[in-house]
């Protein structure tokens, strides 16, 4: 990222964003469909939008070999469901 970021002004917003939302690395499977629900609302409020913000959450990521094969045992499924 070139831009500065300014942590004063930025850790108090995450702060309140974390307590509302209690993002975190997944604790449980309770947790897990409360942070997919979580990306879903945000999904749905940018309606399609490209050009909104939430839409950088549903990126076009590539997985590796090792997060492969974490979420094929994950989710109980074959690994071939990622590639």
């Amino acid at each position: 990222m070139t831009a500065s970021i300014d942590l004063k002004q930025l850790l108090p917003v995450w702060e309140q964003f974390r307590n509302r939302t209690d993002i975190a690395p997944i604790r449980d499977d309770i947790h897990y469909d409360r942070m997919i629900a979580l990306l879903n609302a945000l999904l749905e409020e940018a309606s399609g939008d490209e050009n909104h913000p939430a839409m950088s959450l549903a990126g076009k990521r590539e997985f590796n070999i090792r997060q492969i094969r974490a979420l094929g045992e994950r989710f109980a499924i074959s690994p071939a469901t990622f590639v």
